[in-house]
């Protein structure tokens, strides 16, 4: 099969290659079509960047290669009524529309699937993304203490978090050790695993954190491949790889990490505002990622509050956990929620810990292992 490109991306076009069934890959500017139109009217499938075509041309461009199958890049828009006009016009003409804020190997991973019924799937770890309703919803301190729970109850399970907040660290429950993840901005690109897993604290309960980000200057500087790659390299050295997203989802790190995620969970509250902002952010999240799949998890819920947010968001429940009075003592004692003398919040943090294990299969580790089990780990 003949691939064309109308745009300018090196690296697009290698990754198109790499897709099996894949035999030549052309690519022009739009500019230039009229020189090499010979070539590009033998494409099986042509790929149309919005930076090269304007939506009104479409038509045209339709036109002149119909024996061919069109995609049409999407580059990124804040107004939603923009990308449904494109997503319409492109519709009427027949042409297949790509969301944006997609690197190029998750670009040609989309070709692959719509065209080739094919779907590559990376190897390694398995990794659940967390993202907050809200500010202050607790979502740093759940997923620390679910680390905790899984790496000491879990077996033969390695457990690796990562900071994607690209506007907090999230340093504040633990006596923090390692990198953050902006003083790795200049090799995140390369970094491989053993790099990255050097450069984590090391908690004593067994599992890794790389904190987030403490550069507010780099806030919106991780690129799409980078925050893909450090995702990757965490795959190859944690069996499972828990991801604080923060609560915005307008950065590459929160959307790489919602899109790589094998499992989504909102944290969020039940307060009126968490909700209202949680549905500004899913219509925001719907112009680059849609039909994103979450559970919901309740902080400083119980039962009741969790089965009426299951209604209101329309979202399956993964649990709740109760608020804790000493929360802030643990903050600036540095030390992790768990440790506090409230039964059922361990009690309902090793409910949801035990969903995780079923979910993916995970064995549960006996209390006689543990002990021993920490020391094999990482020795």
């Amino acid at each position: 099969m003949i691939v064309g490109f109308l745009g300018q991306d090196e690296r697009l076009c290698d990754e198109l290659l790499k897709i099996q069934g894949v035999n030549i890959v052309y690519s022009y500017p739009a500019s230039a079509y009229i020189d090499r139109i010979t070539q590009l009217q033998t494409c099986d499938i042509i790929l149309i960047s919005d930076r090269d075509v304007s939506p009104y041309e479409l038509g045209e461009w339709k036109k002149r290669f119909e024996g061919s199958r069109l995609i049409y890049l999407l580059s990124y828009h804040v107004d939603l009524t923009t990308v449904a006009d494109i997503e319409m016009v492109c519709k009427k003409h027949g042409i297949t529309t790509l969301p944006p804020k997609r690197t190029s190997e998750q670009l040609a991973a989309e070709v692959a699937k719509i065209f080739f019924d094919s779907t590559n799937i990376a190897p390694g770890g398995k990794v659940i993304t967390f993202i907050g309703a809200l500010s202050q919803v607790g979502l740093t301190a759940t997923v620390l203490s679910l680390a905790e729970t899984l790496a000491q109850n879990t077996s033969e399970v390695k457990v690796g978090v990562l900071g994607f907040n690209c506007a907090n660290p999230g340093d504040g429950f633990l006596s923090y050790k390692g990198s953050y993840l902006n003083q790795l901005h200049a090799q995140s690109e390369v970094l491989s695993a053993e790099e990255l897993v050097s450069n984590m604290h090391r908690h004593d309960s067994g599992f890794c954190y790389l904190a987030g980000n403490t550069d507010l200057t780099k806030k919106y500087r991780y690129p799409s491949e980078s925050a893909q790659h450090i995702i990757q390299a965490a795959k190859e050295a944690f069996d499972l790889v828990l991801i604080d997203a923060g609560e915005a989802v307008d950065n590459n790190l929160c959307l790489q990490a919602l899109m790589h995620a094998d499992m989504r969970v909102l944290v969020t509250t039940t307060q009126p505002t968490a909700i209202m902002q949680w549905r500004r952010q899913h219509e925001m999240l719907q112009l680059v990622a849609p039909n994103l799949s979450f559970m919901l998890l309740i902080n400083k819920g119980d039962a009741n509050g969790g089965k009426s947010m299951e209604q209101r968001l329309k979202m399956p429940l993964l649990g709740w956990i109760p608020a804790i009075a000493s929360g802030y003592e643990c903050e600036l004692e540095q030390r992790l929620l768990t440790t506090t003398d409230s039964v059922k919040y361990s009690e309902q943090i090793f409910q949801i810990t035990k969903l995780i294990q079923i979910r993916f299969d995970f064995e549960a580790v006996s209390q006689q292992q543990k002990s021993s089990w920490f020391r094999r780990l990482w020795k």
